[in-house]
């Protein structure tokens, strides 16, 4: 609500002239109601989508499974135990690291960061920093550690294309994420590799900007990244992709492009799932039309056969096309859902936000 008030600020031109011929200013000085359409968090694989990803969920279980894991437990031992009097009967592993209470507590909590050693909380984010960002993240581009990206490729791509399109008048693109994919991001594009420092959570309000440029000598556009760690951070421009200064889009459209998990049928696939995010639906349709397309019947009724299962195919598909929210028929509905403070994906005005 902030960021769309920054955007569409009040103005005395937003009016409305009414039959009597009156002309009525809209409330709070001609405030902006921006139509904003929902998406459906259950079909958006986008939205945390690695929630229900069997193959991530099977590469978490063998980190925690691996060596150097289990000599980090046991070098972190020591430190855990002493954790239980803070967390108000919260259990403490090293697989359920609870430094967001530790911090929120630390933050609002007056008499809990009083008695807070002075070195815990750092000690705690440590240990979050190389939890979290060893399972959302992979040695390997394209490995199912980096799907919380991955899931984000297609919209970023998009977006820095309609920018640069001269035809296209968006010419921003804001998305809303938990810090899961941005962890996954600075992986694939190298940032963390280089810069340490990056490879762990993501302050309150950080913020990466792919800031599309005009090489001031003309050419091809040019995609500049730059972070900022929280509200009380500057942002700061990377290098990134093994290259120093701004990347080529042509260069950035290429590496991702090739990585990115761009539909629900991809998600399923990826992530081996036939009955969550809509993928129960696709499976459905492709038993039917598999089955369909098995039966043995004669020459003669194949012919009628063929027109009626056409029908019915298409009449599915247009079912599952509904379903997954990319078909509507008749008048656009808004689908409301519950908004978290982890991820939100909604359309504003051509903006489309995560």
């Amino acid at each position: 609500m902030s960021l769309v008030q920054g955007l569409w600020p009040p103005s005395p031109n937003n009016t409305v002239s009414l039959a009597n011929g009156t002309t009525i200013t809209a409330p709070l000085g001609g405030y902006q109601y921006v139509p904003i359409e929902s998406v459906d968090p259950n079909l958006d694989v986008s939205l945390e989508g690695f929630l229900d990803c069997n193959t991530f969920d099977d590469s978490t279980t063998a980190f925690y499974n691996s060596t150097e894991f289990q000599e980090k437990a046991s070098e972190s031992a020591a430190f855990l135990s002493l954790l239980p009097p803070y967390l108000d009967g919260r259990a403490v592993t090293l697989e359920n690291m609870i430094f967001d209470f530790m911090n929120v507590e630390s933050i609002h909590n007056a008499a809990f960061a009083k008695a807070l050693p002075t070195t815990f909380l750092a000690q705690a984010r440590a240990l979050a920093n190389w939890h979290e960002y060893n399972v959302f993240s992979s040695p390997q581009i394209g490995g199912i550690g980096n799907i919380a990206g991955q899931t984000m490729v297609l919209s970023i791509l998009n977006g820095l294309s309609a920018i640069v399109d001269p035809t296209n008048p968006q010419k921003f693109v804001y998305e809303a994420v938990a810090y899961k994919p941005i962890l996954s991001l600075f992986n694939m594009t190298g940032v963390a590799a280089a810069n340490p420092e990056l490879a762990g959570i993501v302050n309150y309000a950080g913020a990466v900007a792919f800031e599309v440029r005009q090489p001031s000598s003309g050419g091809e556009p040019v995609v500049r990244f730059n972070f900022k760690n929280g509200t009380d951070s500057d942002f700061v421009t990377y290098n990134y992709m093994n290259r120093t200064g701004d990347v080529p889009l042509s260069v950035f459209i290429d590496t991702l492009a090739p990585v990115g998990v761009n539909t629900t049928a991809d998600w399923c696939n990826v992530c081996q799932n036939n009955q969550d995010r809509g993928c129960s639906a696709l499976t459905l349709a492709y038993n039917q039309g598999h089955a369909a397309a098995s039966t043995k019947i004669s020459p003669v009724g194949a012919g009628f056969l063929g027109a009626g299962l056409t029908i019915a195919v298409i009449a599915i598909l247009f079912g599952v096309l509904a379903f997954m929210g990319l078909l509507t028929l008749g008048r656009l509905s808004k689908r409301a859902r519950k908004e978290t403070d982890s991820d939100v994906s909604v359309a504003i005005q051509g903006y489309r936000l995560f």
